[in-house]
């Protein structure tokens, strides 16, 4: 059974590097994985309020859900630009 204690490691942004032959991608953001499912979700409901509302020509309200829905989608953008995995090299 192999240990990384064999190998160089070095530290940078969240990525433990050891000798480069074969990558692993772990995700340990589980906090912020669910706050991007849910901010999508809360968009996507805002979303389909705001069309409800223009139906029964509430304009204002559905404007405001419109508005806020894709707020909500922005934000899920830019958590999902942030959220980056840990990544792991090692020799095998």
């Amino acid at each position: 059974m192999r240990t990384l204690k064999n190998y160089k490691k070095q530290r940078q942004h969240n990525c433990i590097l050891i000798k480069k032959r074969t990558t692993l991608m772990i995700n340990t953001n589980k906090g912020q994985n669910t706050m991007i499912t849910i901010l999508a979700t809360l968009g996507t409901f805002l979303m389909v309020f705001a069309v409800g509302s223009v139906e029964a020509d509430n304009y204002m309200i559905g404007f405001i859900l419109a508005l806020l829905g894709v707020s909500s989608f922005v934000m899920t953008i830019m958590l999902q630009e942030k959220n980056e995995p840990i990544k792991l090299y090692y020799k095998q």
